[in-house]
């Protein structure tokens, strides 16, 4: 992981949606270097990372969770490995407060965060994945309460065939089948994959598959690319949301399709991108879906597993169908006064569920099942933004400005501002301000089952967001280190209220938070340099803490943030064909859970998690062995909800360019 002058590319991406390799033709060169100008002037004062294909590549991991696990102050709360279910959250933040994109797009969904990472890609997929540390509501309204990662694809201006299959313990097994082609102005990309284990622990089996496919129009200077994908999961869901029903199970689709264009001019560039995301959950409290679990007996009314009973109240599993469409046009100019970026945004929001939203006045059938949607939601958000950068001397001044409204809850002024001083041409300092928000989600709003409740009352929250820093950059060493402070009112958390003897969960805006701390990377590419069998080091690592006193109430998300953690990342080449790489991450979580066994408020505990692969090429062939969590260690991300031990899987690989 490393900071390097693909952060432009970072803001490129997000700006624009316009995300392949910068070499396909030489107008898309043009057309991203004019682009990355803006990019740049929009982000340069901030904390960016970037984990690039080198990494990806040597990397012991399946997904694109397990791969944030090494970026900085970015926490990855799996439920369950190999992309199945996890939470992704940023400096403190909760996993609501995060924007995820892919290839510039948010992803995110509107019913609860835990679906934000239901993205129809393979690992395998990924050229690179650059992460914003830092809130960005002023540009990209509220989903960038704490920062934003954005997942980037390989280039569809490539003649080539990749194949892979693995497998390991636990019937672990997984398949990737992906082809890319080009002629004339038109190049595409179709990719495949399925992967399936039958689990770690009861009820932790799943099956995942991913379709992605994207055209690509290059000519003169005008860029347009259509993108389609398709995720499928089933799970079981042992304890992952509640250990008073421990034997869940969840499954989920996701549809998306989006348009980019990207067009030049000799001083300006117009942006503009569409896109439209369908997402469905099937949630059971008591598991019914496979052999062995619950049934339904119409007769009495109840489910039932041999001698066991569901509780009397539960009528069967929750739907929820969420649906977003959006767009925004964007445009770059500059001028004697400096350069200047101008935009508007739109997104439409909307549920139907038999559990989240207001009362239908003609309920819908759940396809395929006896249930029937009947509650609904809406909402409409917009925005207007302006950028502008000017350079004085050493200094680059950097100020944003975003008008937001939402038809839930009323308008917003979002500012921002940045300062940074070129103390070197290989060094800055920078400082910066800007003013984040969030909306409350769906489930915040209406969830009530299994001991939840949520409240239609809830605000906004909203937070102040300072930071200063410094990077340099030169050779073959980059390093980048900072400082900040998130000062948030009106927070959105589930809490267990004192005295409470029931320990129901309630969404509530609490009053205030602060969370303050430090983080950075440093990385040596030795990859230049003879006869060296270690190729690139990378270390980061983020320290936070809150100053806040503890509140009266339990708090289920708000201060389980890592308080402490850092990742070394080491590759080797040991030369004839032979590679090795390692990762070791250590992990000190904030707060408590209760542990359902003792019904006691415990301490999460350090971890320390070591990732292992040996690889072997020859020619267009790759056999490797992956080994995870290598010293076996047990822990938890989430209390109650252990994660595996060592697990060890090996693959082959098959790349063809033609």
């Amino acid at each position: 992981m490393k900071r390097t002058c693909l952060t432009t590319l970072f803001s490129l991406s997000l700006l624009t949606g316009v995300a392949q390799e910068a070499d396909t033709t030489s107008l898309i060169q043009e057309v991203d270097v004019y682009a990355q100008k803006s990019a740049e002037a929009l982000f340069d004062a901030q904390h960016v990372e970037v984990i690039d294909l080198e990494d990806i590549q040597a990397s012991a991991v399946k997904s694109v969770n397990e791969l944030l696990e090494y970026a900085a102050a970015v926490d990855v709360r799996q439920r369950s490995p190999f992309d199945v279910q996890s939470d992704v959250s940023i400096r403190g933040g909760t996993f609501d407060q995060t924007l995820i994109l892919l290839n510039g797009v948010p992803m995110n969904d509107p019913q609860t965060g835990h679906h934000n990472m239901n993205l129809p890609i393979a690992i395998q997929d990924i050229q690179r994945i650059e992460v914003l540390h830092g809130g960005g509501s002023y540009r990209y309204g509220p989903y960038a309460f704490s920062g934003a990662i954005n997942i980037i694809t390989k280039s569809t201006a490539t003649n080539t065939i990749n194949i892979e299959a693995e497998a390991g313990e636990y019937n672990y097994n997984n398949f990737t089948a992906s082809v890319s082609h080009a002629r004339g102005n038109f190049s595409g990309r179709l990719s495949a994959n399925r992967g399936a284990a039958d689990g770690y622990l009861p009820n932790s089996d799943f099956t995942r598959r991913n379709v992605l496919g994207e055209l690509t129009y290059a000519k003169e200077n005008l860029k347009i690319s259509l993108q389609g994908g398709w995720n499928n999961k089933g799970f079981g869901a042992q304890n992952f949301y509640t250990s008073a029903f421990p034997d869940q199970y969840e499954a989920t689709q996701t549809y998306f399709a989006s348009i980019h264009s990207a067009y030049a001019t000799d001083n300006v560039l117009l942006n503009f991108n569409a896109y439209s995301r369908t997402h469905t959950d099937r949630f059971e409290l008591y598991r019914e879906t496979g052999d062995g679990w619950y049934n339904y007996n119409e007769s009495a009314g109840v489910y039932i597993r041999g001698n066991d009973t569901a509780a009397s109240w539960y009528g069967g599993p929750n739907f929820h169908r969420t649906g977003v469409e959006g767009g925004e046009l964007n445009a770059v100019f500059t001028t004697s006064l400096g350069r200047f970026d101008i935009g508007a945004d739109v997104r439409n929001e909307r549920i139907v569920s038999n559990n989240l939203g207001m009362d239908m006045m003609e309920p819908m059938t759940v396809e395929g099942t006896r249930f029937f949607y009947t509650k609904s939601d809406q909402r409409l958000n917009s925005g207007v933004y302006a950028h502008h950068r000017i350079e004085v001397a050493q200094f680059e001044i950097n100020s944003s400005l975003r008008y937001n409204y939402n038809s839930a809850f009323g308008d917003e002024i979002l500012p921002g501002i940045q300062v940074s001083y070129a103390s070197t041409a290989h060094s800055a300092v920078y400082g910066s301000y800007n003013r984040s928000f969030r909306l409350p989600t769906f489930t915040d709003l209406y969830y009530s089952l299994g001991g939840a409740i949520g409240s239609i009352d809830l605000q906004p929250e909203y937070s102040h967001n300072y930071e200063i820093g410094y990077t340099y950059d030169r050779d073959n060493l980059r390093f980048m280190a900072s400082g900040f402070l998130r000062d948030g009112t009106n927070m959105i958390d589930w809490v267990v209220l004192p005295n409470d003897s029931t320990n129901t969960l309630q969404a509530q805006n609490i009053t205030e938070l602060r969370i303050y701390g430090v983080d950075g990377e440093v990385s040596y590419d030795l990859s230049k340099l003879t006869n060296n069998y270690v190729r690139r080091i990378s270390l980061s690592a983020a320290f936070l803490q809150s100053p806040t006193d503890e509140f009266e109430f339990q708090s289920l998300y708000a201060l389980d943030f890592l308080a402490a953690k850092t990742s070394l990342s080491v590759s080797h080449d040991l030369g004839h064909g032979i590679g090795l790489s390692w990762q070791v991450t250590y992990q000190n979580r904030n707060g408590t859970y209760n542990d359902f066994a003792s019904g006691i408020a415990v301490p999460y505990e350090e971890v320390v998690l070591v990732d292992v692969r040996a690889s072997y090429t020859y020619k267009d062939f790759q056999l490797y062995v992956d080994a995870n969590n290598l010293l076996d260690r047990v822990y938890q991300d989430r209390g109650n909800v252990l994660q595996p031990g060592r697990w060890v899987r090996a693959g082959v690989t098959y790349n063809l360019n033609y």
